[in-house]
C-alpha cells in the first residue's frame, strides 16, 4: 500500500521535517551552482513537493512535477510564473530540461516498476545534468532504528516489522541500491560525475550525473 500524500498535504502535512530541511538546503543548493545557474538554467523538480526546498530562491525556468493534486494546485495559484504539473514520477511527460532533479523522493517509491520508470523518465527529461538525492545504504539496519519506528508511529504504520533484515517500512519507505539501478537505466547516456555526502545525513548521498558526449 502506497503512502497517500494528497490527504497528507491536505491535512497540513509538509514534504519531510522542516528543521532538517532548513539544515540540508544550503548544503544542496552549494551543490547545484556547481553545475546549474539557476536563473538562466531551465530545471525539472520531480517530487516537488510543498517546495520547502525553494525558500528565499526563486528559479527562472522551473517544472515542478508531484503525485498530489492538492499541492499542484496551491502552487499554481501561488507562483504563476512557474510550470506545475501533477502526475505520478512512473507517467512519461513531454517536457524537458538543463537539470533535473529529484531529492528525498525516491525511498518513497514502493512499487520497483514504478521506480525503474521514473529513473528512466529522469533521463528522458535532462538535456545536460541530473541531480538525485537518496540514501546510499540500508537506513533500516544500520543505526536509524528509532527514528524509523517514530515514522511508523506517526504514520500508524506499526506493524511488526524485522528492523535489522528489512528493507521497507510497510508503505512508506523502501531501501534499494541506487547505484545499481542507475547504472542499469542511465547505461552510458549519463556517466556519474560527483557524489556528496554530509556527515549529518550519512545515511544519503547527493548524486551528479552529466550526459554523455558522443562522438
Amino acid at each position: 500500500m502506497n503512502f497517500d500524500w494528497d490527504n497528507h498535504y491536505k491535512s497540513g502535512g509538509k514534504s519531510g521535517d522542516p528543521l532538517d530541511y532548513a539544515k540540508a538546503r544550503d548544503w544542496k543548493h552549494n551543490i547545484i551552482a556547481k553545475y546549474c545557474d539557476i536563473k538562466s538554467n531551465s530545471i525539472i523538480d520531480i517530487g516537488c513537493g510543498d517546495l520547502q526546498f525553494w525558500q528565499g530562491r526563486k528559479p527562472a525556468k522551473y517544472i515542478g512535477v508531484d503525485i498530489s493534486q492538492t499541492i499542484i494546485d496551491s502552487h499554481k495559484l501561488k507562483y504563476p510564473d512557474r510550470t506545475f504539473i501533477c502526475a505520478s514520477s512512473d507517467k512519461t511527460l513531454d517536457i524537458s530540461a538543463d537539470m533535473v532533479m529529484c531529492f528525498d523522493m525516491l525511498w518513497h517509491i514502493i512499487d520497483d516498476e514504478v521506480y525503474m520508470k521514473t529513473l528512466e523518465n529522469i533521463k528522458k527529461y535532462s538535456k545536460r545534468y541530473i541531480v538525485i538525492y537518496t540514501w546510499n545504504s540500508n537506513p533500516f539496519n544500520i543505526g536509524m532504528k528509532s527514528r524509523v519506528f517514530n515514522m511508523l508511529v506517526k504514520f500508524k504504520k506499526t506493524r511488526k516489522i524485522d528492523l535489522s533484515v528489512t528493507t521497507e517500512d510497510g508503505g512508506y519507505q523502501k531501501y534499494r541500491d541506487f547505484k545499481k539501478y542507475a547504472k542499469q537505466i542511465f547505461n552510458g547516456d549519463f556517466e556519474l560525475i560527483d557524489e556528496y555526502t554530509n556527515d549529518k545525513w550519512k545515511f544519503g548521498s547527493m548524486y551528479v550525473f552529466r550526459k554523455s558526449i558522443r562522438e
